[in-house]
């Protein structure tokens, strides 16, 4: 009963209903998260011991409050570690080494807890990213578990189709011993199916784990090798930015958190600070255009499964890629040199394919002068043509001009 009671629960999570706002549903749960965090750091030394011998003689109560502590997580695998983390949370909730104690075994050992913890546990990364603290450590944390969340969606819609399919199976056979049409079927959960529902729910679940599965490998990222780390708030006050920095800081952690669609806001102001302490190095516009293309992609992978209402969405996540790039190109010049100019030139030509041919799929069309982008593009790919993956590049392009004329 209990389980029943937990699957119907997770059934009415509002991303497994509609999986393609999932990162907008995580991030408005984020969002509260944050309120509580602003609450919990203005909150007075004598409140804050009133609040702690609270929760300690209501320990079997758990609140909305106590999520921000890990109080579920807690209750659901109380091992001597993570109820130390636990501790330490609930006196104070902003307890950055506490919270990533709390996270670790599940993104680095992929400890079997349930949908909802992992639910959880993707909050708890991420709100160590919302903070002005960032490193390596933390995003590889956060990328991992949010790989290991979209995998328990994927396999709870396939679960879900695995056991619709066995209840058809079963009233087809009742039909072909009986010689006789059922016209429902009812489940242990309670919920009635025709033979009609039951196909186009398994459809439906397909579809959604397909998207899911999909979603998970476009945002898969890399592990960052370097250890790095930054506060912003020091990084935005010091004035311009140092080349070394740039590279050796901004760039991996940028790399990481462009995959990470529930800390966007964080990822602009991190792109934001790169933009304005080097305004005339490529760094922050190529970041802005990468988390924009990813986002086209997933929006994009929605829309082929049928989600044709992510059109729109979709067209401003394209333009907006190619926005951002397009200001890049005039820092890197006309002879790229650099590795990272070379890259950034990469990227140019790829979004302009991506303008030619994803935008009438979506229903527009590309900007007037898009030929003149796609010509520029190849102008500057010819100088690198020497780079993996170039000539492909190239060739695609040259043949989407052709077409053109």
């Amino acid at each position: 009963m209990a389980e029943d009671k937990k699957k119907k629960i997770i059934r009415e999570l509002p991303e497994i209903e509609d999986p393609k706002k999932i990162f907008t549903l995580l991030e408005e749960d984020l969002q509260a998260f944050l309120e509580l965090a602003k609450h919990y750091k203005q909150e007075s030394p004598a409140a804050r011991i009133m609040r702690i011998a609270k929760n300690s003689i209501k320990k079997s109560s758990v609140s909305a409050k106590d999520d921000i502590c890990g109080t579920l997580i807690g209750a659901s695998f109380p091992t001597v570690k993570i109820k130390e983390s636990v501790k330490a949370l609930e006196k104070n909730p902003l307890n950055s080494e506490s919270r990533l104690a709390l996270i670790e075994p599940f993104a680095m050992k992929g400890i079997k807890g349930d949908l909802l913890i992992y639910r959880q546990i993707l909050l708890h990364s991420m709100l160590e990213l919302s903070a002005y603290h960032i490193s390596s450590a933390k995003i590889n944390m956060a990328i991992m578990i949010q790989r290991r969340y979209l995998d328990k969606i994927a396999d709870f819609f396939k679960e879900e189709a695995t056991n619709c399919q066995a209840i058809l199976n079963d009233l087809k056979a009742r039909e072909a011993r009986k010689k006789q049409e059922p016209i429902k079927e009812k489940e242990s959960s309670g919920r009635t199916h025709t033979k009609e529902e039951l196909i186009e729910e398994i459809e439906l679940c397909k579809k959604k784990h397909d998207y899911v599965k999909e979603v998970a490998e476009i945002l898969k990222g890399r592990t960052l090798t370097s250890d790095v780390e930054v506060d912003m708030a020091d990084l935005r006050s010091s004035g311009p930015i140092p080349k070394d920095v740039l590279y050796k800081v901004i760039v991996p952690l940028l790399g990481g958190m462009v995959c990470l669609p529930v800390v966007q806001k964080n990822t602009q102001v991190l792109i934001d600070t790169a933009k304005g302490g080097a305004p005339t190095m490529p760094i922050g516009g190529f970041y802005e255009s990468r988390m924009h293309r990813l986002e086209s992609k997933v929006l994009f992978a929605a829309y082929l499964v049928g989600w044709q209402d992510v059109a729109q969405a979709c067209q401003k996540a394209i333009m907006g890629t190619f926005n951002s790039i397009n200001v890049v190109i005039p820092m890197v010049g006309s002879m790229p040199s650099s590795k990272f100019d070379k890259v950034c030139v990469r990227e140019y030509g790829m979004i302009c394919l991506l303008v030619f041919q994803q935008l009438p799929l979506l229903g527009a069309v590309p900007p007037g002068k898009h030929k003149q982008s796609m010509q520029r593009a190849v102008d500057l790919l010819q100088t690198i043509s020497d780079e993996m993956g170039v000539i492909e590049i190239l060739n695609a392009l040259n043949k989407s001009m052709s077409s053109m004329r």
